[in-house]
């Protein structure tokens, strides 16, 4: 596997603040959650449901993104922003539910062994694609083979040996080398071969929504799968993620009722939204980082990574970037998923400014260097 040459400096997970309309008109629903990622367990029901905690069937509605997306092909799309809107079309062998634990999707059952060199899934009884065909062993070893393929040698991937169907309701995938933490990975959509030529303008997956229409810039409409595999989901008859890039136009659609659900207000935009409305702070996974190559001068001496850790004010960014409300971590996964949360790397850097010198001093740098700082093209200026 490919080495990783990358450190984190600052992880920052912030606050969601999540608005959803309490009193919504035209048969919509209203519930909302800092988790709106799978619209079919967490977007449900009216304002009354939303205060006892049971959700309702049926309904439709309207949630804003800010980000358009950048495909319709799973296997190709980047955004973190168009990933939480495919998340509820497609599925992997496995998926993550709310608690960050992966469960079986596609798959009803999975086994590793040993040795984790093979991953051996059993194929969910009855599993169909959006179009009403079944899902087959043979389109789960497509997917898997293609999303590889499409990753590339550098990724994860490349340890990845071959996938093998045992018989019409198992795959095996064996890899090169033994690996316990491949699971993740497996995630990956699995796609209708017969629907290759169509991945990106037509998308067909297992999940309990099912593709209804696209219109970049302006929004991407999904509606209940009725031959979901698990009959109680989803709650919803359909949702429209309006992309919406303008935070003016965020706020007078939210105040005009023509958004049910908006997620990442501000503390302040949220301040301005008072009767009518069900505000919600809950944590989501968002982390904010730097990271730095370790094979770029001068970040190959230690002394100077550790320098930059010390010399951060984490806290001074939380103030201003989120008014405090988000937690400071050491690592890029949050408090929320505590199977995989180290909270002692929350202290191993305190901002430590004398501390952050004599370590620049000592690897050569007394009077500091000049640092070029990318960040990705897709954020807004």
């Amino acid at each position: 596997m490919k080495k990783r040459t990358n450190k984190i400096l600052l992880s920052v997970m912030t606050l969601v603040v999540t608005v959803a309309l309490c009193a919504c008109g035209g048969g919509k629903g209203g519930e909302s959650s800092a988790e709106s990622k799978n619209s079919s367990e967490t977007t449900n029901a009216d304002a009354e449901s939303t205060a006892a905690g049971t959700p309702v069937k049926g309904g439709e509605v309207t949630v804003g993104i800010a980000q358009d997306l950048d495909s319709l092909d799973p296997h190709k799309m980047v955004y973190a922003g168009t990933s939480e809107v495919l998340f509820n079309v497609f599925e992997g062998l496995v998926k993550p539910d709310k608690s960050g634990d992966l469960v079986p999707a596609v798959a009803s059952e999975y086994e590793v062994s040993e040795d984790a060199k093979e991953y051996t899934f059993t194929l969910r009884d009855g599993i169909t694609f959006h179009d009403g065909t079944p899902v087959t062993v043979d389109d789960v070893k497509y997917s898997i083979d293609r999303y590889a393929e499409i990753q590339g040698e550098s990724s994860a991937f490349s340890i990845l040996d071959n996938v093998e169907v045992v018989d019409e309701k198992t795959v095996k995938v064996h890899l090169k080398e033994g690996n316990s933490e491949f699971l993740p990975y497996l995630t990956a959509a699995i796609l209708p071969q017969s629907n290759e030529a169509n991945f990106a303008t037509d998308p067909i997956g297992t999940g309990p929504f099912k593709f209804v229409s696209f219109t970049p810039g302006q929004s991407f409409v999904v509606e209940a799968y009725d031959g979901y595999w698990n009959p109680e989901l989803p709650y919803l008859d359909k949702v429209t993620f309006k992309i919406i890039a303008d935070s003016d136009a965020i706020m007078t659609e939210l105040q005009a009722g023509t958004l049910d659900v908006y997620q990442y207000l501000t503390g302040d935009q949220a301040a301005t939204l008072t009767s009518g409305f069900n505000v919600i702070e809950g944590s989501i996974n968002y982390v904010q980082g730097l990271f730095l190559n370790n094979d770029f001068e001068p970040f190959k001496d230690v002394r100077v990574r550790q320098a930059m850790n010390y010399a951060v004010d984490k806290d001074m960014i939380n103030e201003f970037l989120f008014g405090g409300k988000s937690h400071i971590i050491g690592t890029n996964m949050i408090p929320a998923f505590s199977k995989y949360y180290n909270e002692e790397t929350e202290s191993v850097y305190t901002r430590d400014v004398e501390k952050a010198k004599e370590l620049l001093a000592e690897a050569g740098y007394p009077d500091g260097f000049d640092l070029k700082i990318s960040v990705p093209d897709n954020y807004a200026p």
